[in-house]
């Protein structure tokens, strides 16, 4: 086939220039043409990948064809038949490519872990890379190439790297388990043990990217992110539903308490209506009383705004019915001691303490009572 269609560039050489033609321009327009029909047809970015495909495919072998027929009429070194060598491997090459970009729609049309038309990093390295993988080795078994040779040498070869970048490869499974088990997904927010939020931008083959509040790229390997736990706070499509504990006084009633505070949770626009809010007294141990409040927001970034409305909402009425949100308070008593003086311990009392003097009998000890005295000198004398 590679043959076939060199001879037909060859003879009728327009239809190569065409051929390189026709590529640029649909490349040019192609953005500008596709980018309406894929919002409102989604289904059909199957087909543009397609004709993206054969557009490249065009213009690999247009190129090629011009530059075998140049070469040829310049009496090059280079003979024809590489051309058609390298046409075939282009075809090889080209194939996957359009191979794995099907399948790459495919797995984001049924998995929620990428979420902006491609897949993250590490899985689309590894899809890529195996596609192209597979089509170097149709190739060479096509062209009589020795394949296994190639691969002890290619094992041979990845055992020193691997012996020399051991943290890498570390980091690099642990991504690998990461887009297996995809504990998160592109978009959503996750909470690090040392209380670091960000919003998942990317996982690659190293460490995965996070988006923080501040607009900041915070940078995790791989391998410590799967070494630690981790909270997933979700983004789009997830409902977060937080818990807020609330103070008053303890002479309130509990059940006109929890009235007023869910009068003001019903008021908020934010706070989704179903499942709808919930007050519970958790505590009328303490004083003030503890109230706990569950709300339900839309999404994990939502919160901020429907939190500041329900306490805005909240101190109103509060305000209203004459009743003010205390803090927890604590009873602390101090009690005044009375003043110990201590006397110096007797000859008699430390003579008794004394180690060696148990070899001694009382008549012993008593004389050398008589002959002892005490004396205070300074620490370090």
């Amino acid at each position: 086939m590679t043959d076939a269609l060199f001879d037909l560039l060859a003879d009728k050489t327009w239809l190569g220039v065409l051929g390189l033609a026709v590529p640029a321009v649909w490349m040019w327009f192609r953005n500008d043409l596709c980018q309406g029909i894929l919002r409102s047809h989604p289904s059909v970015a199957h087909l543009f990948n397609l004709v993206d495909g054969a557009a490249l495919l065009c213009a690999v072998f247009s190129g090629l064809s011009l530059l075998n027929t140049f070469l040829s009429d310049s009496s090059s070194v280079f003979a024809g038949v590489s051309m058609h060598v390298i046409g075939d491997f282009a075809i090889h090459l080209i194939l996957a490519f359009i191979a794995a970009r099907l399948l790459e729609l495919v797995w984001i049309s049924r998995s929620n872990f990428a979420t902006e038309g491609h897949l993250p990093g590490l899985p689309r390295v590894l899809l890529f890379g195996t596609a192209f993988a597979l089509a170097g080795t149709a190739f060479g078994v096509g062209h009589g190439l020795s394949v296994n040779g190639l691969y002890i040498s290619t094992g041979a070869l990845a055992a020193i790297i691997a012996f020399a970048m051991q943290r890498t490869l570390g980091d690099l499974f642990s991504g690998i388990s990461l887009s297996v088990e995809h504990p998160f997904k592109i978009g959503d927010w996750i909470e690090l043990e040392n209380g670091t939020q960000g919003e998942v931008r990317d996982v690659n083959w190293r460490a995965t990217r996070l988006r923080g509040w501040d607009n900041a790229t915070i940078v995790v390997p791989n391998g410590e992110l799967a070494r630690q736990t981790f909270r997933n706070l979700h983004g789009r499509n997830h409902r977060y539903s937080p818990w807020y504990d609330v103070y008053l006084p303890a002479e309130i009633d509990p059940r006109f308490a929890k009235t007023l505070v869910l009068e003001a949770a019903l008021k908020c626009k934010r706070t989704l209506s179903t499942p709808p809010p919930s007050v519970r007294l958790a505590d009328s141990g303490t004083v003030p009383y503890k109230y706990m409040v569950w709300l339900h927001f839309e999404t994990y970034p939502a919160m901020f705004a429907g939190r500041e409305e329900f306490f805005r909402n909240l101190h109103h009425a509060l305000r209203d019915a004459g009743i003010q949100s205390v803090p927890p308070t604590q009873d602390l008593r101090l009690m005044r001691g009375g003043r110990a003086d201590a006397d110096p311990p007797s000859i008699q009392h430390a003579m008794r303490g004394l180690d060696f003097t148990s070899l001694f009998n009382e008549a012993e000890i008593e004389a050398l009572m008589k002959r002892s005295y005490t004396e205070l000198v300074d620490a370090g004398s």
